[in-house]
């Protein structure tokens, strides 16, 4: 019994008429002649033919059933951006063990785990941002600071913060009514900043600021004097045992209040 051969078979066949044209008309015998073969060997070509038919359908149908197959996306992992600027997300794919780069039109199915993946990285941005530093030591010239520059900036820095804030004051430049009675100051501080300090503060932490802030607001009249316990008594301090003159009556001067 000679070996078939499939393409033979197919060509014979072609050629003679096609499959229902052979059958139809009972020309198998026909066949197997044009391939050198006994006409009884009709009937075997004929099966082996019928075989090559019905393996070649399912294989269509296979390839069918893979390319309507939708793929489902398990967990998309990471993102990047290829050379011409397009975003690609790497895909981890269910019931299956690789994972591929696919543009976003790929995950349509998958929107959900998209949105998810999205707002993690988002997240994951601003934290970064929130532990990234905000402000570096400016460098001096020459771009270098030496290590002891440094520890002595730390030092100052460390000592100007320590000291307390009536020492930070330098000059009272304003005054405000809390009530009939009350009041507060607007004291500058050494660095600049202004704070506002009440009055039993001032006199307690520094009243000669306070005496400064009264004297530079006196007018004299007629060239009279403005004793240094009127003063005090204007600014509400005690000034006990001032050995000075008698002066006229607190109507004489006159003290601006800002409000």
């Amino acid at each position: 019994m000679h070996a078939l051969d499939d393409a033979l078979i197919c060509e014979s066949i072609a050629r003679i008429g096609g499959y229902e044209e052979i059958d139809t008309n009972g020309r198998w015998e026909q066949v197997a002649s044009s391939l050198g073969l006994a006409k009884k060997e009709g009937v075997r070509v004929k099966e082996r033919y019928e075989d090559l038919l019905k393996l070649t359908a399912e294989q269509e149908e296979e390839e069918e059933e893979d390319a309507d197959q939708d793929f489902e996306v398990e967990e998309i992992q990471d993102e990047r951006t290829d050379k011409d600027g397009k975003r690609l997300y790497k895909v981890k794919w269910k019931d299956d063990d690789t994972t591929t780069w696919e543009p976003r039109n790929h995950l349509e199915g998958a929107s959900e785990l998209l949105l998810a993946f999205e707002e993690r990285k988002a997240r994951e941005r601003a934290q970064s941002s929130l532990e990234a530093p905000t402000a570096a030591v400016a460098p001096a010239v020459g771009g270098k600071r030496k290590t002891s520059d440094l520890l002595a900036d730390d030092q100052q820095g460390s000592s100007v913060a320590s000291r307390p804030a009536s020492e930070q004051w330098s000059e009272v430049v304003g005054i405000k009514r809390l009530g009939l009675t009350e009041r507060s100051f607007i004291v500058v501080c050494a660095g600049g900043e202004r704070v506002e300090v009440t009055n039993q503060q001032l006199r307690s932490e520094a009243p000669v600021l306070l005496l400064d802030f009264y004297e530079a607001r006196l007018t004299f009249n007629d060239r009279r004097c403005f004793s240094a316990g009127t003063l005090a008594d204007a600014a509400g301090l005690d000034a006990p045992g001032l050995p000075l003159p008698p002066c006229p009556t607190e109507r004489d001067s006159q003290l601006p209040v800002r409000s």
